[in-house]
């Protein structure tokens, strides 16, 4: 923390942190809101939700991939390289289409990852917000975050489609509500 910001008193620090989140809580309400909604889609529609992240993710490779051989022919310069790395991306994303449970196994671990990084991140934003009225809701969510990350990687490959799209959507909400309760203080 800057010098400054060390030398405030806490009761100082709440009043900053206060006036902080009323100059941008139309923006606090509004991600609230979009997290909400769709960590409650996630949670209402799991398998369906991996299957169509699954299936971006494996669209998005295809034109990463034919991005890159477009390339490789147009430009001289490295143009093997180019060649090889869309042909990568290409089979990645023809691959995820494939075997749909193969990729989610993958995204399960990527997304297992992602949680538990969240999880310290929302923890370590929590405590920026500490002196606040109602931090505590962004400690649950940084909690929550990082105990669903690591029971993903608890279970892989078995915790897969539903247990992923359902870990995703309550982490999703949880942030939404601390989020939302934040903006009211």
């Amino acid at each position: 923390m800057p010098p400054a910001v060390l030398s405030l008193t806490l009761e100082e620090r709440q009043r900053e942190i206060a006036a902080e989140i009323r100059r941008g809580r139309g923006w606090y309400v509004g991600e609230s809101i979009l997290f909400i909604i769709l960590g409650l889609a996630a949670v209402s529609l799991p398998e369906l939700t991996s299957l169509a992240v699954n299936a971006m993710v494996g669209v998005f490779l295809l034109l990463a991939g034919a991005m890159r051989v477009v390339n490789g022919v147009r430009f001289l310069r490295g143009r093997g390289w180019r060649l090889v790395s869309g042909a990568i991306f290409c089979a990645a994303g023809a691959a995820m289409l494939y075997w749909p449970l193969a990729g989610i196994a993958a995204l399960s671990t990527i997304l297992g990852a992602l949680l538990m990084a969240e999880g310290i991140l929302d923890t370590l934003i929590a405590i920026a917000y500490r002196p606040a009225f109602r931090w505590g809701a962004l400690l649950l969510s940084g909690v929550v975050s990082l105990f669903l990350g690591i029971f993903i990687f608890s279970g892989l490959p078995l915790t897969g489609m539903v247990f992923l799209s359902i870990a995703i959507g309550i982490s999703m909400m949880f942030y939404g509500f601390a989020l939302l309760l934040l903006a009211w203080i």
